[in-house]
């Protein structure tokens, strides 16, 4: 596999989010998790859907992405996130 196919996700979230004034520090972790692993892999460890992953990416999904936000610094970035059950 070359090197351009391995960053597909990576070059997709630039390329669409760079018409929304740049690609967010967490959805570059998502894309090169994606690249890195499967995106299938990334949304079970995020507990989303491989396709809200995907919308994501490309920066259409068309509900607001806290949450999704959230999950991926909280899975990826070392961040601690709030849950409404378990707390921090």
């Amino acid at each position: 596999m070359s090197a351009q196919a391995k960053r597909k996700a990576v070059d997709t979230a630039r390329a669409a989010w760079a018409e929304l004034g740049g690609c967010p520090d967490w959805i570059a972790v998502l894309a090169e998790e994606c690249d890195r692993t499967s995106q299938r892999a990334v949304a079970a460890r995020i507990g989303y859907s491989a396709g809200a992953v995907c919308q994501v990416l490309a920066a259409k999904y068309h509900a607001p992405t806290a949450n999704i936000e959230q999950a991926v610094r909280g899975a990826y970035l070392a961040a601690e996130v709030d849950c409404p059950v378990l707390g921090a």
